[in-house]
C-alpha cells in the first residue's frame, strides 16, 4: 500500500499527530499506528530543544506515504511544538530528512512571541531553523521585517535576504503605501541571543524617499533595555569647536549599575573623553559624570576663561529616600574654568548658571524640613565668580499646631543662613543724584538665625463675618564678619546684634453670597489691622535674601511683604480690599482682587532711602509701599473652562492712578489652534537706576494641522526700544512610529554675553531604534547662510 489517507471527517473532528519517539495518529473512530524513528536521533542540533516536548499536529486530512517515508497534512494545517505554532494549507513532515515543509499562508509564532508569515518554509523538526520564501515577520513590540527569504539558523539567528525593517503599521486603507520610515538593507541579521539587530547596505528612507546610506549599522533587540555596545553616535557642529563625532559605549556591567564611556574629537579644537557611572542602590541613586578635553588651538578661547591646554570636570546627582519622610541627595559641580561646562555643552546645555547643592529635605503630616549647602558659579565671560556667595547651610524648618486649649493654629518658623563671599558683588547704576555704586553683596561673611512664631484663628460671627486674631514674635540673631569693601556702605563698627520683633493683628472679612439665574457671586471685603514696633537695625544688615520687593495683588494681605528674612516689616499697618469670585452656568469664571496699603504710625521701612556715591539695593524705593498710602494694587482673571484664560494685574499711582506696573497674560486654544500672549510694563524707577519705561511683549501660537502635523512659533519683543528680543518657530510631526521636529531659535545680544545667537535645531525619534537631536544650522553657520549678525 502506497499511502494511508485518513477520513477529513474523522480528523476535523480531532485527528492530532504526536511526535514522541515514534508516530502516533488518533481519531474519532479510527486509529492507525505507525512505528518510527525517534525524531531526536534524527535532526541535527536537536538536543537543544526539549527533550520531553512533543509536536501535535491538526489538520483536515492526513496522508502517510510509506514509499517516501513522509506524513502530508492537507487543509487548515496546525502544528504545537515546544512552543512553537505553525498555521498553513499543507505541511509535509519528511522522516528520513528531520525536515517539515510548509506551503500556502504560513504562519509561524515562535515562543518569544514573533510572527512570520510567508508563503512556504522548510523547517527542521524543531521547528527551530530553516528556509523560509517571501516572508514578513512581526515582534510583539510591532516591528515588522519582511525579506525575499530568509534562513534560521541555532533557533536564534535568522538572516533576512533583501529584508526591510520598520515599527509603522501599515495603512489598512492602502497597505502599499510608503511607511513613514523603513530600513532596507542587502541583509539583516537578526541575534536574538546576542538581542542585536545588524544590517549590510543600509539605506533608510522616509515616505519612501531614500534619505540616509550607511555601509553598516546596528541596533539593540526592541526588547532590550540595557545591553553593553555602541550606543547612537552623535554629531556636534560648533563655531568654536568644529565638526565632531562621539561614539559613546555603553558597559551594562549590572542590572544595578553601568558605565558609559564617549571619546569625541572636534576637528576644529580639542580631544574630548567623557565617562559616566550611574548605580541605583536599593532607596535611591546617583550618578558621577567625569570628563576633559585636552585642547589643540590656543586661539579659539583666547582672552576668555577657557584659555587654557587642559580643561575638564566632574558632575555628580544623586537622591535617596532615607524613609517615608527624609530625603537626601546632591546636585554638585566642579569645573577647571566657569565655562567649560557651557563650551562643551556638557551637564547644563549652556545655561547661564551652574548651582551645586547638598540637601537633606523632611516632610510629615505639618512639618517641613530642609537644609541645604549650596553655591553658584555664573558661566558668563565678564563676570567673575568670586563675587557670587556660598551658603553654608541655609536650614528651613515649619511646624504648625493645633494648641488643645485655645485651638487655632500655632506655626513655629526658623531659619538658619550663612552666607560666604570673595568680592563684593557691586551693580553700577545712574541715580538722579548721580553714579552710584549697588552693593548687592557685601565681601566676607555674614549669619543670620531667625526665630518667628505666631498663633491664628479664625471666629465665625453672627451675620457670616470672619474674624482672624494673630499674634506673633520674631526674634533674629546676626553676625558679620566682612572685607574691606564693606566699609564704604557699613560706617558702623558694629559686627552682632539680636533684634526682635512682636505683633498683633486682626483680619475682618464678610463673604456676601449674590445668586442670579445663570450665575452665583461671591463678593468679600477684607481689612487687616497690625500693629508692630519700628523695625530695628534698618539699614545694618547686610541684604541677600530680601532684594526682590514686588508689591501686587498676590501679596497685598500677607503679614510681611518682604521676600525673605533679612529684612523686616514694622510699624502699624492696615490692608484694606475686596475680593470677587463669580462662576456661571455657560462654564465662565470670574476673580478679582483690589486694595491698598496704609502705614498708620510709626517708621515705614519701605521708606528707607539711601544717599551718596555707594548703597545698598535700594529694594523699598519706587516699590509703592514708600509712602504713607500705598499704590493701588489690583488683578482680575477669567476663564472659560480650557478654552480662555486672561489675568490682568496692575500697581497704579495712589494719586493719579497712573500704571505703575502692569501685566496682561492671555492663552487661548480653539479646536486646532492654541495661543499665548504675555505683556509686561514697569515705568521707571529712577532710584533703582531703571530710568525709561520698560514695555515688552511675547506671543506663542501653534496649529494642528492635522492628527500628525503641528507647526509653531514664538517672538518676545521690547516695545519700548522696537527691538527683537528672540524669537522661533517649529514644524513637528508625529505618528505611531515617528516623530520629527525642526526648531529655529533667535535670541538677541541681551541676555546672551552680548552676541547674537541663531540655531536650527532637528531631533528625530524613530520607535524601537531610539531617538537623537543634531544641531542643523550653528549661529556662525546660519549668518553665513542668511547674511545676518
Amino acid at each position: 500500500m502506497a499511502g494511508l489517507r485518513s477520513s477529513s471527517r474523522v480528523l476535523r473532528l480531532g485527528t492530532m499527530l504526536a511526535v514522541a519517539g515514534s508516530l502516533v495518529v488518533t481519531g474519532v473512530g479510527t486509529g492507525l499506528g505507525v512505528s518510527g524513528v525517534a525524531l531526536a536521533q534524527v535532526t541535527p542540533g536537536f538536543d537543544q530543544a526539549n527533550p520531553d516536548a512533543q509536536m501535535f499536529l491538526e489538520a483536515d486530512e492526513l496522508l502517510y506515504n510509506e514509499g517516501v517515508n513522509t506524513v502530508t497534512a492537507l487543509g487548515n494545517v496546525t502544528i504545537f511544538y515546544d512552543g512553537y505554532t505553525v498555521d498553513a494549507d499543507e505541511v509535509v513532515y519528511d522522516r528520513a530528512q528531520g525536515r517539515v515543509l510548509a506551503r500556502g499562508n504560513v504562519i509561524l509564532v515562535e515562543p518569544s512571541g514573533n510572527i512570520i508569515r510567508a508563503t512556504s518554509a522548510d523547517l527542521s523538526d524543531t521547528l527551530a531553523d530553516g528556509f523560509v520564501d517571501a516572508l514578513s515577520v512581526e515582534t510583539p513590540e510591532r516591528g515588522f521585517f519582511t525579506a525575499r527569504n530568509a534562513t534560521r539558523r541555532d533557533g536564534s539567528e535568522t538572516e533576512f535576504d533583501q529584508g526591510t525593517y520598520t515599527a509603522c503599521e501599515a495603512c489598512p486603507e492602502n497597505p502599499d503605501r510608503p511607511r513613514a520610515w523603513m530600513f532596507h538593507a542587502d541583509t539583516i541579521t537578526y541575534d536574538e541571543e546576542d538581542q542585536m539587530v545588524y544590517y549590510r547596505n543600509v539605506r533608510l528612507d522616509f515616505f519612501g524617499i531614500p534619505i540616509v546610506w550607511l555601509p553598516f549599522f546596528a541596533h539593540t533587540d526592541p526588547t532590550v533595555e540595557r545591553k553593553s555596545g555602541f550606543l547612537r553616535p552623535e554629531y556636534v557642529l560648533d563655531g568654536d569647536l568644529g565638526f565632531a563625532i562621539s561614539t559613546p559605549y555603553y558597559f551594562a556591567l549590572d542590572p544595578s549599575y553601568d558605565l558609559t564611556v564617549t571619546p569625541t574629537f572636534f576637528s576644529g579644537q580639542a580631544f574630548h573623553l567623557e565617562a559616566e557611572w550611574r548605580q541605583r542602590l536599593e532607596n535611591g541613586g546617583y550618578s558621577v559624570r567625569v570628563s576633559g578635553a585636552a585642547q589643540l588651538d590656543d586661539d579659539v578661547f583666547n582672552n576668555q576663561p577657557g584659555d587654557q591646554d587642559w580643561r575638564g570636570g566632574i558632575a555628580s546627582n544623586g537622591a535617596f529616600s532615607l524613609n517615608d519622610r527624609w530625603d537626601f541627595g546632591w546636585n554638585l559641580y566642579l569645573q577647571s574654568d566657569r565655562r567649560y561646562f557651557r563650551d562643551y555643552s556638557i551637564e547644563t546645555e549652556g545655561a547661564s548658571q551652574v548651582i551645586s547643592d547638598i540637601y537633606l529635605t523632611g516632610l510629615h503630616d505639618r512639618s517641613y524640613f530642609d537644609a541645604r549647602v549650596e553655591r553658584i558659579q555664573v558661566a558668563t565671560i565678564t563676570e567673575g565668580d568670586q563675587n557670587q556667595p556660598w551658603t553654608l547651610p541655609v536650614v528651613d524648618y515649619d511646624r504648625r499646631f493645633t494648641p488643645d486649649h485655645v485651638g487655632g493654629e500655632l506655626q513655629v518658623l526658623a531659619n538658619l543662613t550663612t552666607t560666604v563671599r570673595e568680592d563684593a558683588f557691586v551693580d553700577p547704576i545712574t541715580r538722579p543724584t548721580g553714579a552710584t555704586n549697588v552693593y548687592e553683596g557685601l565681601d566676607g561673611q555674614m549669619s543670620r538665625a531667625t526665630l518667628d512664631v505666631s498663633w491664628r484663628r479664625e471666629f465665625i460671627g453672627p451675620l457670616g463675618q470672619v474674624f482672624t486674631p494673630q499674634v506673633g514674635f520674631r526674634g533674629d540673631v546676626i553676625g558679620y564678619n566682612l572685607g574691606s569693601e564693606a566699609n564704604v556702605v557699613f560706617v558702623d563698627g558694629e559686627n552682632s546684634f539680636a533684634r526682635g520683633m512682636a505683633s498683633a493683628g486682626l483680619e475682618w472679612r464678610w463673604p456676601f453670597l449674590i445668586t442670579a439665574p445663570g450665575s452665583s457671586h461671591v463678593v468679600e471685603p477684607v481689612a487687616q489691622f497690625i500693629v508692630r514696633p519700628d523695625a530695628g537695625h534698618v539699614g545694618e544688615v547686610p541684604i541677600e535674601d530680601s532684594q526682590s520687593l514686588v508689591f501686587d495683588a498676590s501679596n497685598l494681605f500677607d503679614w510681611d511683604k518682604y521676600s525673605g528674612f533679612d529684612q523686616m516689616e514694622g510699624g502699624t499697618r492696615a490692608n484694606v480690599g475686596v475680593r470677587y469670585t463669580g462662576t456661571f452656568d455657560n462654564g465662565l469664571s470670574l476673580s478679582a482682587i483690589v486694595g491698598q496699603s496704609f502705614h498708620l504710625a510709626g517708621e515705614n521701612p519701605y521708606a528707607w532711602s539711601q544717599t551718596g556715591a555707594n548703597i545698598l539695593t535700594p529694594n523699598g524705593e519706587d516699590s509703592g509701599l514708600e509712602t504713607d498710602q500705598s499704590d493701588y494694587v489690583a488683578m482680575l482673571t477669567a476663564r472659560l473652562q480650557n478654552r480662555l484664560s486672561l489675568t490682568a494685574s496692575g500697581r497704579f499711582d495712589e494719586d493719579d492712578f497712573d500704571l505703575e506696573r502692569g501685566e496682561l497674560l492671555a492663552s487661548a486654544s480653539h479646536g486646532r489652534v492654541a495661543g499665548a500672549a504675555t505683556y509686561a510694563y514697569l515705568a521707571a524707577q529712577p532710584n533703582r537706576g531703571i530710568n525709561d519705561d520698560q514695555h515688552q511683549i511675547s506671543g506663542s501660537a501653534s496649529l494642528q494641522v492635522n492628527s500628525s502635523w503641528r507647526v509653531a512659533g514664538s517672538v518676545q519683543y521690547d516695545l519700548e526700544r522696537s527691538h527683537i528680543l528672540g524669537y522661533g518657530a517649529g514644524i513637528q510631526y508625529v505618528c505611531d512610529c515617528l516623530g520629527v521636529g525642526l526648531n529655529y531659535t533667535y535670541t538677541s545680544p541681551d541676555g546672551n554675553d552680548g552676541v547674537s545667537d541663531s540655531r536650527v535645531m532637528l531631533n528625530v525619534s524613530l520607535r524601537t531604534i531610539g531617538a537623537f537631536e543634531t544641531e542643523v544650522l550653528n549661529n556662525e553657520q546660519f549668518n553665513s547662510v542668511f547674511g545676518t549678525q
